[in-house]
């Protein structure tokens, strides 16, 4: 099969990279449900130390950007802006630009150009940028020539599998069931765009090799697995027991589809047969261990969940933790030189839980033995 011309992509850690450097106003276009609009933000935020203030530019008509004060003795009025884009308490998210009213198109690019609204100028740290979707997408994403031409336009890539465990899943607190699926299931982190590139031009070849994920090559009104869904279905996973089999499939396949949940659901079979945290807690030494693959990724990830011991005002206690974080390591060193690997990645992409984890000798020895540094930027 042959291949087409790929397109220029970023990730979302470097488009963030060029909007806090070059302080330009960027729009940023992806595929839809690929994070545009909580990755980039995420990394503003680390990068600057200022949140992010989404404006929903679909939703929006002229007098969503403020309203005015009249002074009727001079004849003579001033636009008072919207809170969400004045003060200078944080940043501007021009979300779904392209599907907005043409006078909101218009307004938008005054304020990212000129850095006004109305009279109102905004500060010179206040960062602006916009989001939209593929416009081959078939959603209604579009720009016209000029006003592509009044922003630095970007394509963002979707983050890989290992790339949204690390930096959302982690922080965030997916369920282990659920990072286990994904880091099983590297195809969600595909695009259309993957499908083009790799030459499936026959409908039933696109579908065979990637039925999960959106394409607009195969329409159709079923659910589809997204980063944004995929983050969703986790809470149906986190309530199962209360849901019941039937009442979960039946949630998952209306959240991330069909062909999605039933590889779901093998994962959450399997999480019910694995050995218990209290069980390792109570003897690492001769707690069962459990196979290779999704139920070692899936354990990995559980008892980085239990470490947390928390106390009365819901804070983690650092001394009852570091003792978790002890056990846990003495059964670890019984696992395979990988799976240690992936723990120690795993806690240190945990911020909640990291600073435990690497003031602990034993944790320290392992880095050394597997060569591991952790950045700071993660």
């Amino acid at each position: 099969m042959a291949k087409v011309k790929q397109a220029l992509v970023m990730s979302a850690k470097e488009i963030a990279k060029s909007i806090v450097t070059t302080k330009l106003p960027h729009y940023i276009e992806g595929d839809t449900g690929a994070s545009k609009t909580t990755s980039v933000a995420q990394y503003i935020k680390e990068m600057t130390g200022k949140d992010v203030s989404i404006f929903d530019c679909a939703n929006k008509t002229e007098g969503d950007f403020g309203l005015y004060n009249f002074d009727m003795g001079n004849r003579t009025s001033t636009l008072f802006a919207n809170s969400e884009l004045s003060g200078g308490q944080t940043h501007i998210n021009f979300d779904e630009l392209p599907k907005a009213i043409p006078n909101i198109k218009k307004s938008v690019i005054v304020v990212a150009q000129e850095r006004r609204i109305g009279d109102y100028k905004l500060p010179d740290d206040v960062l602006i940028y916009a989001t939209g979707n593929l416009s081959n997408e078939g959603l209604g994403d579009f720009l016209d020539a000029h006003e592509r031409n009044r922003w630095v336009v970007v394509r963002m890539r979707k983050p890989t599998s290992q790339e949204w465990i690390e930096d959302y899943a982690i922080p965030n607190g997916i369920s282990a069931e659920t990072i286990a699926f994904v880091d099983q299931t590297p195809k969600l982190g595909e695009s259309f765009t993957d499908l083009d590139n790799m030459g499936f031009s026959d409908l039933k070849e696109r579908k065979a090799h990637n039925s999960m994920i959106y394409d607009p090559r195969l329409p159709s009104d079923d659910a589809f697995a997204t980063w944004r869904s995929i983050t969703k279905a986790d809470a149906i996973v986190k309530n199962r027991e209360i849901l019941g089999s039937n009442g979960t499939r039946v949630a998952l396949a209306g959240t991330i589809g069909a062909s999605a949940t039933n590889e779901l659901m093998t994962f959450l079979t399997m999480a019910d047969k694995l050995p218990s945290m209290s069980g390792i807690l109570k003897n690492p030494d001769d707690a069962m261990l459990v196979g290779e693959g999704a139920s070692s990724c899936m354990l990995l990830h559980k008892m980085r969940e239990n470490t947390k011991v928390l106390t009365q005002d819901n804070k983690i206690n650092p001394i009852e933790s570091g003792k978790r974080a002890s056990t846990f390591i003495k059964y670890l060193k019984r696992m395979k030189p990988d799976y240690q690997a992936q723990y120690l990645r795993a806690v240190g992409s945990d911020k909640s839980i990291s600073q435990i984890y690497f003031k602990n000798p034993d944790f320290g020895k392992l880095a050394v033995e597997y060569n591991f540094i952790f950045q700071a930027d993660k």
